[in-house]
């Protein structure tokens, strides 16, 4: 009993709140996937297939930016905000260019989904719903890099509130915009899309509203001058340990992408 409050307890009280945002981030596309078949289910099979597509370059990114927290952890044990401010400058920038790539690699897939997607419909409908994700995705790897920020400060509130705010919209935006609720059109499986763009945006500037009220030192802090080779050396940081993870969830998703292909023989 007396290892579970000394040891177990303080890392529970970290672990849950991350636990859960993580759930969260990962629902996105269990949510757009779950609301777009109860519409149809060809709206089913395009927002699965576009899920399977982005998610895994989600993973990458996330695990390339991951790098940031042991760093933003040892800046904030010596109290040192303006490294802290210069790490969280870089990540801007690093975070800028995986946006600027992943947007890239979303929308080539959703140009060339009628080349590996036979059913017209289905594939119409994954071009949609991916030309939307595409511009939501800059918003999403921003919103990552806040919630490293938090983390690496033992500033849980904001990670778990922004958590539930992007669950919850994301959930609303998907039943209005699939269903053409409120005098919307009725978009079908594209809705999907639109809502986890829309929701993305509105849990950035969320999170990026309680991380500046919960760390205003940091954003008050003058940052240090660096180099891009700087950026360069903490974006190749974060590259190594993160092929396995992006592989390991490649495998099953780019599995069901053939399986459309090959008819699912």
């Amino acid at each position: 009993m007396q290892n579970f409050k000394t040891i177990y307890a303080p890392i529970l009280k970290l672990a849950i709140p991350i636990m859960f945002i993580q759930l969260c981030q990962a629902s996105l596309g269990l949510v757009d996937t779950i609301i777009a078949g109860q519409f149809h289910y060809q709206d089913l099979a395009g927002v699965g297939l576009g899920s399977n597509i982005w998610t895994p370059i989600v993973i990458l990114f996330t695990g390339i930016l991951y790098a940031l927290i042991p760093k933003f952890s040892a800046a904030a044990s010596n109290q040192d905000v303006e490294q802290i401010h210069t790490l969280l400058k870089q990540g801007r920038k690093n975070a800028n260019l995986l946006a600027l790539i992943g947007f890239i690699a979303v929308q080539g897939f959703a140009f060339s989904c009628p080349l590996f997607i036979d059913d017209a419909q289905v594939a119409a409908i994954t071009k949609q719903y991916l030309h939307f994700i595409a511009f939501g995705l800059p918003g999403l790897i921003h919103m990552v890099l806040y919630r490293f920020l938090s983390e690496g400060n033992s500033e849980l509130q904001p990670v778990v509130l922004t958590g539930v705010t992007l669950l919850l919209v994301n959930t609303f935006l998907n039943y209005v915009f699939v269903n053409g609720l409120f005098n919307f059109p009725q978009l079908g499986g594209a809705g999907c899309g639109l809502a986890t763009a829309l929701s993305i945006y509105i849990a950035l500037l969320m999170i990026q509203f309680l991380t500046t009220r919960s760390l205003p030192s940091v954003f008050t802090a003058k940052p240090a001058i660096f180099k891009n080779e700087d950026c360069k050396a903490l974006l190749l940081e974060g590259l190594p340990s993160r092929y396995s993870t992006c592989a390991g969830s490649t495998c099953p998703d780019g599995t069901g992408v053939l399986c459309v292909k090959t008819g699912g023989d």
